[in-house]
């Protein structure tokens, strides 16, 4: 590959919204994932993308799927070698870009496949009517998660966002993000469970002191174990 060639770009969305009246004729989230990669597909101009694909990404949700990345693949007829997740959580849709684009960037990865979908409405609605939703059973386990040491970067790429978007200096960004982080903490009520958690400590920490390089991470513990 070429050094042009090992650019990360994104080349096709899908999105899809599902609300069902009745959970039982609901979509349950394997054939969600599925059909936002072939909407993705679509959108890229290139569906043949999608059989070129060697690594497959699917965001942990609250489903018991083992590997949810294999079946994909072998319903769209790509030939993977390797299926990755994540913990359950909030951050990891944009981890898992981060992570493939890194894995592209190295010229380890050429067609890099992410993919996620909730079924928690329908869910709710089964509970609340006392039925079992169907699940397709799919065995086994993905080959690796996304590190949970990936958020970092996501807080860099959100502060990039904001300094080209008001096209300001990035040290006036910095003490205005240091201001805002500041006020937010300054508002919190502590909880009953913070005094025994060290990761939850009530600190009061200036602008200054936040904005400084490795201000934060001295003044707090870090939630990462």
């Amino acid at each position: 590959m070429s050094s042009a060639q090992e650019i990360p770009v994104i080349v096709g969305v899908g999105q899809l919204l599902q609300r069902a009246e009745d959970p039982r004729e609901a979509a349950e989230p394997l054939e969600m994932t599925l059909a936002v990669l072939e909407q993705a597909g679509s959108d890229s101009g290139a569906r043949g993308l999608l059989q070129r694909a060697t690594s497959m990404y699917v965001i942990r949700g609250l489903w018991g799927y083992g590997d949810p990345g294999r079946e994909l693949a072998r319903k769209l007829g790509a030939k993977l070698d390797e299926t990755v997740s994540t913990p359950y959580g909030g951050n990891f849709s944009q981890a898992c870009v981060i992570d493939a684009a890194r894995a592209i960037q190295a010229g380890k990865r050429d067609v890099v496949l992410i993919t996620g979908a909730e079924n928690g409405r329908s869910l709710g609605q089964a509970q609340r009517l006392g039925i079992d939703l169907r699940q397709t059973p799919v065995p086994g386990a993905p080959d690796r998660l996304v590190a949970v040491s990936t958020p970092p970067p996501l807080r860099a790429t959100a502060s990039v966002a904001k300094t080209s978007r008001i096209k300001s200096m990035p040290s006036r960004c910095a003490k205005r993000w240091s201001t805002s982080w500041e006020r937010s903490r300054s508002r919190r009520t502590p909880s009953r469970i913070e005094p025994a958690n060290p990761i939850w400590a009530m600190r009061r920490v200036s602008p200054m002191t936040v904005g400084a390089p490795g201000g934060r991470s001295k003044t707090q513990p870090s939630w990462r174990r």
